[in-house]
């Protein structure tokens, strides 16, 4: 069975960044999971469901718990269905690379 790396969750954590950069107000967690997967694809493994869940994909699954220590850290609130990051989340977010 594939697992999915602290690399990769690491990737998905800053797609969450990188989307919450460009939107300081915040987006609903659908709108970020949706976004993400525009710049981050979920790979083969992340397709699919859960067998006891079918109805929960582990993409959006992985994205959330992986957001966690970003919660704790207190560099992202999730609140009311709405994701944002705090100032302290905007700073420790590395400069991006323009191309």
């Amino acid at each position: 069975m594939a697992e999915i790396t602290g690399r990769r969750r690491g990737e998905l954590v800053r797609g969450v960044f990188e989307v919450l950069m460009d939107n300081p107000d915040g987006l609903p967690a659908a709108q970020v999971l949706k976004a993400v997967e525009q710049t981050v694809p979920p790979s083969e493994f992340e397709r699919e469901s859960y067998t006891r869940n079918p109805a929960v994909r582990r993409y959006e699954k992985t994205i959330r718990f992986a957001t966690i220590p970003s919660v704790k850290a207190g560099w992202l609130i999730k609140s009311g269905g709405s994701w944002s990051l705090t100032d302290a989340g905007r700073g420790a977010c590395p400069a991006r690379r323009r191309n």
